[in-house]
């Protein structure tokens, strides 16, 4: 969650941005088949009804903690190696920079840029793995947080891994849809 911000207030902000995306594109229009539009009707559909299931998600999670449901828990304490999780991150670290590194021995202009493109894509994701990671191992290493805490925190982090992988599914589908044009 973005420091200082409250959860729907984001979720505010992002609607605020979908709508004005939707606005400019619409304002367009006349650059767009109606096929590119409806690609991006259904994107915008698809992401505001996926912003609507995360902000659920995320409201609910102080409740269900309430009722001592038994959450997922990613990690115990007792089962991280904390070793191998650094080990981990640094491997991945140092593969996003290798991957990053091959690219720019390329001299041809397209290939070395669509190599980069390629690369920083996979590397968001990679990321985006890592941050998933370090976030669930860093709940459990706390001993500043109760286990209601933790059982929040837990819940809120499997909402939003939940809402970026599909945010990410959506975003690819849309690629799709304007590729097939």
């Amino acid at each position: 969650m973005v420091v200082g911000r409250t959860m729907p207030q984001a979720i505010i902000n992002y609607l605020i941005f979908t709508v004005a995306v939707s606005g400019i594109c619409r304002c367009q229009a006349f650059l767009l088949t109606r096929t590119n539009l409806e690609c991006f009707d259904d994107y915008r559909e698809k992401q505001n009804a996926n912003t609507l299931l995360y902000m659920d998600s995320h409201l609910a999670c102080e409740s269900v903690v309430r009722k001592r449901s038994k959450l997922k828990v990613l990690h115990s304490k007792q089962d991280i190696d904390v070793e191998l999780e650094k080990w981990l991150l640094a491997k991945a670290t140092e593969e996003m920079c290798s991957n990053m590194k091959a690219c720019s021995t390329i001299e041809d202009h397209g290939p070395f840029f669509r190599c980069y493109s390629t690369t920083a894509m996979q590397g968001a994701h990679t990321s985006l793995g890592m941050h998933f990671n370090a976030s669930a191992v860093a709940i459990e290493l706390n001993d500043d947080l109760g286990e209601d805490q933790k059982d929040v925190m837990r819940c809120t982090l499997q909402a939003r891994q939940k809402f970026t992988d599909d945010w990410i599914d959506i975003y690819r589908q849309l690629l799709r849809c304007l590729d097939s044009i």
